[in-house]
């Protein structure tokens, strides 16, 4: 997804940028298919992006949203292979 996924730090903001290409080829691509059993396909864009972002931002019951998992995710697999600024604490 070179060029349709961005990660960048500006000031003290960190911007994640996906193309709605690159979204729409992550989400067709195969991985959601085999989660959901079945092919995904998106059929209408405008109207895809609107409800997915509203359930990006959603919050469960603890305050938590799927940002905020995605992040914890990360974390916790950047912790299992390196401990460059940052390290857990018993």
């Amino acid at each position: 997804m070179d060029g349709l996924l961005k990660v960048e730090t500006v000031k003290d903001d960190l911007i994640i940028t996906i193309s709605k290409s690159g979204l729409k080829c992550s989400l067709e691509s195969g991985q959601l298919d085999m989660l959901i059993g079945g092919e995904f396909k998106i059929t209408d864009m405008n109207t895809f992006l609107n409800e997915f972002k509203n359930y990006l931002t959603m919050e469960r019951e603890d305050g938590s949203t799927p940002i905020h998992l995605m992040f914890d995710n990360v974390a916790a697999e950047m912790l299992e292979n390196t401990d460059e600024g940052c390290e857990v604490i018993d």
